[in-house]
């Protein structure tokens, strides 16, 4: 025998179990729109985070080069007086210094004149010949100056011979004047052979030359083997 089945109540049960479905299908799309809200909030808060970090890094990068830049301007100011300085120093010290080597020029010229007035009242004739020598510490340049000077003056059958030691280098000089050299005697002849005495070696023109060594000792027999090579 077939249960007995109000159409009724069908009907109804139907539409309750429509409405159940549809309410879970409803309650299921709130739990995923839920659930993805509160992944996107944790996704937003993670970004927001990561934002923050990020901008403080980028703060602490920035009050690093302000520092640096700051530390590399107080570098720059200090080493700028520095140089400012030193140049200062510098100018001052150059200043001196020529005035120093102005004040050394004009006794060496002094020192020249009362050497050669002293070598001029000293001259030595033999055989006709006027005939300076002398040896002496002296810088080349001076006993240069002052041979010239004295060949200037002394115009004919001079003779000029001088042994120097400048910076512990001798040094042999040797001037003549015109009428010698025309008659055969050669400066630079003389003093490359006398050289071989400070075992050194120089020459030059006929009226003037120089020879330089490395023994000191052997000026005095330099200077009178050039006067023998003369035949004085």
């Amino acid at each position: 025998m077939m249960p007995y089945c109000n159409p009724m109540l069908a009907k109804r049960k139907r539409e309750m179990d429509t409405s159940a479905i549809y309410v879970n299908r409803v309650s299921h799309i709130f739990d995923e729109k839920r659930n993805s809200n509160h992944v996107e909030k944790e996704e937003g808060e993670k970004k927001a985070m990561k934002t923050k970090k990020l901008k403080e890094i980028l703060n602490d990068m920035c009050d690093v080069a302000r520092d640096a830049t700051s530390d590399r301007e107080e570098i720059y100011i200090q080493a700028t007086e520095e140089i400012s300085k030193i140049l200062d120093d510098y100018k001052k010290l150059k200043k001196k210094n020529k005035k120093l080597k102005k004040q050394l020029e004009d006794f060496m010229k002094e020192k020249e004149v009362a050497l050669k007035e002293r070598l001029l009242k000293n001259v030595q004739e033999i055989h006709g010949i006027k005939v300076v020598k002398f040896c002496a510490p002296m810088p080349a340049e001076t006993i240069k100056n002052i041979a010239f000077q004295l060949r200037g003056e002394i115009t004919e059958n001079f003779f000029f011979v001088a042994g120097t030691i400048d910076h512990a280098k001798p040094m042999l000089t040797v001037m003549i004047s015109d009428n010698l050299v025309a008659g055969g005697l050669k400066a630079g002849d003389l003093v490359r052979e006398a050289a071989k005495l400070i075992q050194g070696g120089g020459g030059g023109q006929p009226h003037f030359a120089t020879a330089g060594g490395k023994n000191p000792d052997g000026l005095n027999a330099a200077i009178e083997k050039v006067l023998e090579l003369a035949g004085i």
